[in-house]
């Protein structure tokens, strides 16, 4: 009866590189495949060294017991953002290459070995599992208190100008019509728009089912011309094909597009013009919203949409709309680009199923 440490530690790198032509042919080429492969290679040799301590040997492994290398691989696996069965099929992977190499010998090993082998790669796999998990939890800590406070800032923020114009009505020193009244409508809007943004966020982690029905799209687009929070002589118009209907949820597709018409006047230039559009393009209805922010440096395109992540010097708002828009129209089996008109401005469209 063969050693299965002896064969291990002579096959180690015949074991490594039918790891990752396993790995190769399970999934795309790999991301982490340098560090994936150090990870392994460290793995191994602690596996031989585990394997030897019934041997009477003095050598010391961190298997079978918490293994630092395993808990730095689920690290990195989970900064890729790659899922706990990668994991699995990394680690896994060992016991399917000494396997068949051992098959392709006609060997065997002894019950006591093979029981220590096993437990090795089940204590590899659950700490990288669990470490994967600890970094999980820990950044999506971050980004909710990130997001609270961020929400928080620019509700006080809006709360404060809307108090500070109904303080000035109110003590009569302006009328309705006047400045005041305006900016008194804007904060409140404003207020508005913050609270269905947070809302399409929470209802978008909740996983809360997308009930979609035949919409206008005219009366849509129309309605946000209507609702739109113009500033800094910003105008807007719309131009849509009347007979056109898409296929969405209402309210999650109105808080979309909504996020996607105040970021288009947001970052305009002073005195720009934003246009929404509605048209019916092989057998989908898109709506494109273009501005005037001058267009975007080269490649960035897709930076709009990480979360809290925002375009130009302008640090108003959640640095969420485009990322929670962009997860709302996916929710509705649509997709969300972004065209760059370099000097002139950018076209978001939406692409959704369109009713026939």
């Amino acid at each position: 009866m063969a050693s299965l440490r002896d064969f291990i530690a002579a096959h180690r790198e015949e074991i490594r590189s039918l790891c990752l032509r396993k790995a190769e042919q399970a999934a795309p080429p790999d991301r982490a495949r340098p560090e994936v492969e150090a990870d392994l290679a460290i793995i191994i040799d602690e596996i031989v060294r585990a394997l030897g301590h019934d041997e009477g040997l003095s050598e010391t492994s961190p298997l079978p017991g918490k293994s630092e290398t395993a808990a730095r691989h689920g690290r990195r696996r989970q900064a890729c953002g790659d899922t706990i069965e990668t994991i699995a099929r990394d680690l896994g992977a060992i016991s399917d290459a000494v396997g068949e190499l051992a098959g392709q010998a006609c060997l065997s090993f002894g019950a006591r070995e093979v029981q220590v082998f096993n437990q090795c790669l089940d204590t590899a796999i659950g700490t990288a599992i669990e470490q994967y998990w600890t970094d999980a939890r820990a950044k999506l800590e971050h980004a909710t208190t990130e997001r609270v406070g961020q929400l928080a800032h620019e509700l006080r923020n809006a709360l404060a100008s809307a108090r500070m114009a109904f303080s000035v009505l109110k003590r009569g020193e302006k009328d309705i019509d006047s400045r005041t009244g305006d900016i008194l409508g804007r904060g409140l809007a404003r207020l508005d728009g913050l609270i269905g943004q947070a809302l399409l966020a929470v209802q978008l982690e909740a996983g809360i089912d997308v009930a979609t029905h035949p919409i206008h799209a005219d009366a849509l687009l129309h309605q946000l011309e209507d609702s739109a929070i113009r500033e800094r002589g910003v105008t807007l118009s719309v131009d849509v094909d009347a007979s056109l209907e898409l296929e969405a949820d209402e309210r999650l597709l109105t808080t979309a597009l909504s996020n996607l018409v105040q970021n288009a006047i947001k970052f305009s230039r002073e005195g720009g013009h934003v246009v929404m559009r509605a048209r019916a393009v092989d057998g989908h209805s898109v709506i494109e919203i273009e501005d005037e922010c001058g267009g975007l440096p080269p490649g960035k395109e897709e930076e709009l949409f990480t979360p809290f992540v925002q375009k130009g010097h302008d640090r108003r708002g959640l640095g969420l709309g485009l990322s929670v828009t962009r997860e709302a129209i996916e929710k509705h089996g649509g997709h969300l680009s972004v065209t760059n008109l370099p000097g002139k401005g950018c076209i978001f469209a939406v692409s959704l199923r369109r009713v026939v």
